[in-house]
């Protein structure tokens, strides 16, 4: 069925089934909608939620203690419009700019990591603040490689330490290269790709390092819609007002704030740990426990980043919220799994469990269909009974 553009009367079902939540991500995503040449939910979601991270990210944090920072890679093919995040984001802060909170820029994160080290002193000059990064598959590859040079690899390691909130300082035999120690790091990414360039090259050794399973990961395969007319160039008054109050504050909150719980949010929270802690316990695979493992941190960022857009001032984590961000993690990291599964992942040259992978997916697909289409390879239909 041919997939319609979200500003045509007919909405796609792919589009549709990408829920927007409420209060100011959701607002995000919306005006990443209105904004872009060629409108995609998933696009506009994740986004949104790295902008937003990148502002309050440093001011608030989960019941458990972890700032609100994410990790974000987006994957979307040639031409979808992945861009256009590095392009609201400079339209957001205009506009927030405009209405009197300068401070806004300093949420800005490096573009280019060129060494860890670098990577440490812009964390001791901003320590909430994102980074949108283009094309990051052959960052992905030159930095987890087996092979990697000291350079390369200290940049990896930065980044798993960036994930959380305390950096220890550093010694250098070279004194003037010293790093200081950081704490209430909120260090977010936003990291873009087309998705073979990223499966290519996934393995088990990507997974095992660490790097992969904290983040996010967005994928979207809709069609890509016709330019959008009359496309809106920034935010609306209200929506940059309301960042500019919710930057200050977060800037101002010296103790962050951690929102509480309505009633059967803190309940269902607590049996989806439960529940990812049993897809742990119950995998002898390391890949898929590597995978679940930061699944429950990240439901809770995402549910808590809902909250605090709906009410900054004070932030209540709902039952829907959490189901919107389990739901994300869940479905995200299960979609790896089966990649993973079924060999759909890596380079299948010379890769004899994918091949293997491969045959007997293909076996199964023929042994399932009806006679009618397996007679087509010259099948009798008393062997298609007895499955040879």
């Amino acid at each position: 069925m041919t997939e319609q553009c979200p500003n045509t009367i007919a909405v796609s079902i792919a589009q549709e089934q990408v829920e927007f939540p409420k209060g100011d991500v959701g607002k995000i995503a919306q005006f990443i909608m209105d904004f872009a040449h060629y409108p995609d939910r998933t696009i506009a979601l994740a986004g949104a939620i790295a902008i937003y991270a990148g502002i309050v990210g440093g001011g608030y944090q989960t019941p458990t203690g972890a700032y609100l920072n994410v990790f974000i890679l987006l994957l979307a093919p040639t031409g979808q419009g992945k861009d256009i995040v590095k392009l609201a984001r400079a339209a957001i802060y205009k506009a927030v700019f405009d209405q009197g909170n300068p401070a806004i820029v300093d949420t800005i994160g490096p573009g280019e990591i060129a060494s860890g080290q670098g990577l440490i002193r812009w964390w001791e000059q901003k320590r909430c603040c994102l980074s949108i990064l283009g094309e990051f598959a052959p960052t992905l590859k030159k930095i987890t490689a087996p092979n990697a040079n000291a350079n390369d690899d200290g940049i990896r390691q930065k980044l798993l330490l960036g994930y959380g909130a305390v950096i220890d300082p550093s010694a250098y035999a070279d004194i003037t290269k010293n790093t200081k120690f950081i704490d209430a790091l909120a260090y977010s990414i936003f990291a873009e790709s087309v998705p073979d360039s990223i499966y290519e090259n996934l393995n088990d050794r990507l997974i095992l390092s660490g790097l992969l399973p904290r983040f996010d990961i967005f994928e979207t395969n809709v069609l890509r819609c016709y330019h959008q007319k009359g496309r809106i160039k920034a935010p609306s008054p209200e929506l940059a007002n309301k960042l500019a109050n919710v930057a200050a504050k977060a800037a101002a909150n010296r103790t962050a704030i951690v929102p509480k719980f309505a009633d059967g949010a803190e309940a269902k929270l607590d049996e989806f740990e439960r529940w990812i802690t049993d897809q742990i316990n119950g995998s002898r695979s390391e890949v898929k426990r590597h995978l679940w493992n930061r699944a429950y941190l990240k439901a809770q960022k995402l549910a808590s980043l809902r909250a605090v857009g709906e009410s900054y001032l004070e932030p209540v984590i709902t039952l829907e919220g959490v189901l919107w961000g389990t739901n994300l993690v869940v479905n995200q990291t299960l979609k790896l799994i089966t990649k993973f599964d079924n060999g759909e992942v890596g380079d299948e040259a010379g890769n004899q469990a994918k091949q293997r992978s491969h045959i007997c997916r293909l076996v199964n697909e023929f042994l399932g269909q009806p006679f009618d289409k397996a007679k087509a390879y010259g099948q009798h239909e008393n062997m298609h009974k007895t499955q040879i």
